[in-house]
């Protein structure tokens, strides 16, 4: 599906078009081919609480600022505006019971319900709709990312000595949405003792066409044309990218380029 997006669409339409294309990505059998492999799928989003229950952009705005303002205060304070919503596959065996701080509720992921949970695992408040989830509680859901912008969150296996994988686009763990702009709130350092973190460094991003990486500014700061050629470009970069992670891996070269992650004591 080639997607070229108007300007000034409301967020129902780019609701809409973000479902068809998810519709093409997943395919006429995606929904239950995506239950028949080996990959355990979860997705974390958020329902919102009171005032947040709603898309309507007056209230909704209000809703929003009134939670950035607790968070600044304390992170805790996202819970009066929110609560997780983690859709994981049943056949799952994955402890999610140590992800306190935040009431949350843990759902059976479906083919069903999963290209809703996919679709709010990305609705941003005010540009996308809030997703109603066939199966789970009343309400509208949205990002996990509000909540669980990079996954603060302590990673459990059975293997006590086993180590998680975290591809990232940035080496910074920001814990919340709404904590992109405050400094001083860091990452608990616990929380990623097993993990190992694989990001772009700042050089390279330098490197890239407008000095970043793609985002959805581009949409409304650039051409469409314009916007398709450089994230293909980016794309193409991003490959050698993997070259060089492969060839850590195959030289036995890894371990030495391996740095610790920065974090808030515990």
């Amino acid at each position: 599906m080639d997607y070229r997006p108007e300007k000034g669409q409301t967020a129902d339409k780019i609701t809409r078009d973000s479902y068809a294309i998810l519709g093409d990505i997943l395919g006429e059998n995606g929904g239950t081919a995506m239950f028949q492999g080996p990959m355990r799928l979860a997705v974390m989003a958020v329902r919102g609480r009171h005032v947040l229950n709603t898309d309507r952009r007056v209230p909704l705005g209000v809703g929003l600022a009134a939670a950035a303002l607790g968070n600044m205060a304390h992170r805790s304070a996202l819970g009066l505006f929110f609560e997780r919503a983690l859709f994981a596959d049943p056949r799952s065996d994955c402890s999610y019971t140590a992800w306190s701080g935040f009431p949350m509720r843990r759902l059976n992921l479906t083919a069903d319900n999963l290209p809703h949970a996919i679709m709010a695992s990305c609705s941003i408040p005010m540009l996308l709709n809030g997703i109603t989830i066939p199966g789970a509680p009343k309400g509208l859901y949205r990002d996990g990312g509000i909540i669980d912008y990079h996954f603060d969150l302590p990673f459990f296996h059975h293997d006590p000595d086993s180590l998680v994988l975290y591809p990232h686009f940035t080496d910074r763990i920001i814990a919340g949405w709404f904590d992109k702009h405050l400094g001083w709130r860091k990452a608990r350092a616990g929380n990623a003792s097993n993990v190992v973190l694989v990001a772009p460094s700042a050089e390279f991003v330098s490197r890239l066409p407008y000095g970043k990486i793609p985002d959805r500014k581009d949409f409304t700061t650039l051409e469409t044309e314009d916007r398709i050629r450089y994230w293909r470009l980016v794309l193409d970069e991003t490959e050698r990218l993997s070259d060089a992670f492969e060839t850590l891996i195959e030289t036995g070269q890894f371990a030495g380029q391996v740095q610790p992650i920065l974090g808030e004591a515990e």
